[in-house]
C-alpha cells in the first residue's frame, strides 16, 4: 500500500476511535419539583428550568406541553386524589425520568347561605379532566381547532334530535367534541365520535344545537350551531264516556282473547269522523273504518297510521246489529277502545252505539 494511502487510512481510524469513545449527550433532567398551591379545582406546580420542554399528566393521561418553570392543573375534582406527573423532553425528544406527585384538592365548596334550603352542590365536572383556559399561556400549542362542519339533523321524534357533523382539524390533534343545548355544554359518551343525539327534549319546540372541539392542550374551536325541532305532540286520547258501554266491554265478541282493553276502567270511548270504508269479515262483523276528527286522533297507534291508513278500525258484532252508515258520512260512534293483537292497530271493538251526522245508512 503507497505511503501516502496508508497515512490516510491511519487518521480515519484514530477519527473513529476517538467518535466512539466521545459520551453521548446527557438527557434532560427535571427537578426541584414541588407543589405550590392547593384549591378545590386546581394544583399549581414549580421546577428548576430544565431547558426542555415538560410534558405533564392527569392519572397517566397527557394533558400539556409547557415551558417555563410552572403550570397549574386546573378542572379538578374538589376532594380527590390525583396522580400527577412531570416529564422534561428535548428538541432531541430525549426524555428525563418521571416525576410524581400525589395531591388531593381542597375541600367541595359548602351551601350557599343566602339559599333557603340545604344549600346548592357545585355542577359535575367533565372526566377525564380536560386542561382550563386559565393554562394556556404555559401550553406549548396555542392554536385551536377549526369549527366542525357539516352540520346535519337526523330523523327527529317528538322528544329526540339526532345531529352528526365532519371532524374538525388541528395542528396537534382532536381529542374531544363537547356539544350544546341552547347554550349549555354537554360532553358526550363519545369523547371523538362526530354524532349525538339530544334526548328527553320537549315535544313540538325548536332548540340551538352547537358542537365544539378540543385539542389535547385544551384549545377550543368555535361553536357550529344548528337550529332544529322536535316533532309534533302526540294527540291525547279522548275523554272516557260510559253511555252505551256494557258492563262487559267485550260481550259478544267472537274473540276476546285477541283483543286487549286499553283503559280496564273507562272502557269506552266516543268518537265522531267520517266513514272511509267498509266490509264483511269472515266471522260475520261488518269492519267499518272511520277517518276520525282531530280531537280523536289520540286513540290511533303507529300501526294505525302506518297499516289502516290513518284510520281507526270499528267492529259491528252480529250480536248487536246496528244500520251501516254508507261511505262518505259523518258519524258519532260509542265502542270499546282496544288492541287487536293479530295485526296490532287499535280499533273500537265492539261498537255499542252508531249515529249518523250527516249522510245515510245501506248494507255493510
Amino acid at each position: 500500500m503507497p505511503r501516502p494511502v496508508r497515512l490516510l487510512f491511519g487518521v480515519l481510524v484514530a477519527l473513529l476511535a476517538i467518535a466512539s469513545t466521545a459520551p453521548a449527550a446527557p438527557r434532560p433532567r427535571l427537578s426541584g419539583v414541588r407543589v405550590t398551591g392547593v384549591a378545590p379545582t386546581s394544583v399549581s406546580v414549580v421546577w428548576r428550568p430544565a431547558h426542555a420542554r415538560v410534558e405533564l399528566f392527569v392519572n397517566g393521561r397527557r394533558v400539556a406541553i409547557a415551558r417555563g418553570r410552572r403550570f397549574t392543573f386546573a378542572t379538578l375534582k374538589c376532594e380527590t386524589q390525583y396522580r400527577l406527573t412531570l416529564r422534561a423532553r428535548d428538541a432531541h425528544a430525549r426524555r428525563s425520568g418521571r416525576t410524581r406527585l400525589f395531591v388531593t384538592t381542597g375541600a367541595c365548596a359548602g351551601p350557599d347561605p343566602g339559599d333557603e334550603d340545604k344549600g346548592e352542590a357545585p355542577p359535575p365536572l367533565p372526566d377525564p379532566v380536560v386542561p382550563s383556559p386559565a393554562a394556556a399561556p404555559t401550553a406549548a400549542d396555542t392554536q385551536p381547532p377549526t369549527a366542525p362542519g357539516g352540520l346535519k339533523v337526523g330523523k327527529t321524534t317528538a322528544t329526540a334530535i339526532p345531529l352528526a357533523w365532519t371532524a374538525a382539524t388541528d395542528n396537534v390533534g382532536v381529542t374531544r367534541y363537547a356539544v350544546y343545548l341552547n347554550g349549555t355544554q354537554i360532553l358526550p359518551p363519545s369523547p371523538t365520535g362526530t354524532s349525538y343525539t339530544f334526548s328527553g327534549l320537549t315535544c313540538g319546540t325548536s332548540y340551538m344545537l352547537g358542537v365544539q372541539a378540543f385539542d389535547p392542550t385544551g384549545n377550543a374551536s368555535p361553536v357550529a350551531t344548528q337550529t332544529a325541532s322536535t316533532g309534533a305532540c302526540p294527540a291525547a286520547a279522548p275523554p272516557a264516556t260510559t253511555t252505551s258501554c256494557p258492563s262487559n266491554p267485550l260481550q259478544g265478541v267472537q274473540r276476546p282473547g285477541q283483543l286487549t282493553v286499553l283503559d280496564g276502567s273507562n272502557p269506552c270511548r266516543t268518537v265522531t269522523g267520517r266513514i272511509a270504508s267498509h266490509h264483511v269479515e269472515h266471522d260475520g262483523d261488518c269492519h267499518v273504518n272511520v277517518t276520525l276528527d282531530g280531537p280523536y286522533t289520540g286513540l290511533l297507534n303507529s300501526v294505525n297510521r302506518s297499516a289502516a291508513g290513518g284510520n281507526i278500525i270499528t267492529e259491528v258484532i252480529p250480536s248487536h246489529a246496528l244500520a251501516i252508515p254508507s261511505v262518505g258520512s259523518q258519524v258519532t260512534i260509542v265502542g270499546t277502545w282496544v288492541n287487536d293483537h293479530a295485526t296490532g292497530w287499535n280499533e273500537l271493538h265492539a261498537i255499542w252505539s252508531l249515529s249518523v251526522q250527516s249522510g245515510g245508512t245501506g248494507a255493510c
